[in-house]
């Protein structure tokens, strides 16, 4: 895609762009010289109308060839979606997996940490009693803990 993107698309663009070229070196081109000898019949003479119709036939070209590039891009980005249409259906899947597989590992450590916050007592020191911290069920605060690390 990027490569049929880098041939295609630039080469339909540098057509427009001297398409566009082309539209301002004839507005900077004077008119040639009225050849005229006899009062005009309109305000314009033959040189300056076959320039302005010039002008609007490159401005029509170079219309034609904006739409070109725009076709073609819509037609490759186009391709693109539909190409990559079953990688993004097996990816939103995968995610929706990815996502179900976080909930059940935010879980198990969510219930390792109450449960070693649940063994974990405490008594705090009062007059004539330093104070304690006492650890219960270790091997199992322990194995909710490995069972966490295990499944994340």
């Amino acid at each position: 895609m990027r490569n049929q993107a880098r041939t295609n698309w630039k080469a339909k663009a540098d057509v427009y762009v001297q398409a566009v070229r082309d539209i301002v070196t004839e507005l900077k081109t004077p008119p040639t010289a009225q050849i005229e000898t006899e009062a005009p019949e309109t305000l314009i003479t033959d040189a300056e109308a076959a320039k302005m119709r010039r002008i609007a036939d490159k401005v029509h070209i170079a219309a034609k060839m904006d739409i070109a590039v725009q076709n073609q891009v819509m037609g490759d980005l186009t391709q693109y979606v539909e190409a990559t249409q079953a990688a993004r259906e097996q990816l939103k899947t995968e995610v929706q997996g990815w996502k179900a597989q976080a909930k059940t590992v935010n879980h198990g450590y969510k219930d390792a940490f109450e449960f070693d916050m649940a063994n974990i007592h405490y008594d705090a020191p009062r007059p004539g009693h330093p104070g304690s911290i006492d650890f219960t069920n270790t091997d199992q605060v322990a194995q909710r803990w490995r069972n966490a690390i295990q499944a994340d």
